[in-house]
């Protein structure tokens, strides 16, 4: 397992690095599930603020490389917790409370809280669409889409079926 977390993440690392590819990969996603600017209206903001929580150790080395990308990539050193005794204004939480197949996740933006539910492989599938989700700009402030993905095996090996609400909150 360390080893597919370890060559997905130089993937990602090359993906991420690159402003352009991430800019398309993000407008591409955006695209495919709506207007942008409709996604954008209610948006998750990262900033120095913001923590990352994790419940188990399988969660804990994918958060921690994700800490890590965070941190190379737009120089934002988050807090990275098993719990906490005052919860941040906004968290990134990794959690096991997933269902379904082992390939699959569920990943929730609003605007107080990024949660990615996976187990298995799928943690690692909802950690690259998150990252995907970034703008490629640095910033010590980074604003998320708000959105709701669920992928998940279709029953046939090795195809794959997400759904993706979009979820919007007055102003």
């Amino acid at each position: 397992m360390m080893n597919k977390i370890s060559a997905l993440f130089a993937l990602l690392e090359l993906f991420v690095v690159s402003g352009f590819a991430q800019d398309n990969a993000r407008n591409s996603f955006l695209a495919s599930v709506g207007k942008e600017e409709e996604m954008e209206k209610c948006g998750f903001v990262v900033n120095a603020e913001t923590a990352i929580l994790f419940e188990s150790k399988e969660e804990e080395q994918v958060a921690r490389l994700f800490q890590e990308m965070l941190k190379q990539n737009y120089g934002l050193d988050l807090v990275l917790a098993k719990a906490f005794i005052k919860p941040p204004a906004s968290i990134i939480r990794f959690s096991s409370a997933y269902t379904g197949d082992a390939e699959g996740y569920h990943l929730t933006i609003n605007p107080d809280q990024v949660n990615l539910a996976a187990k298995g492989d799928g943690l690692l599938y909802g950690t690259q669409t998150l990252l995907q989700l970034f703008p490629a700009a640095k910033s010590l402030q980074l604003e998320l889409p708000c959105l709701e993905v669920l992928d998940q095996a279709s029953g046939e090996k090795g195809n794959r079926k997400a759904g993706v609400q979009k979820l919007y909150f007055p102003q």
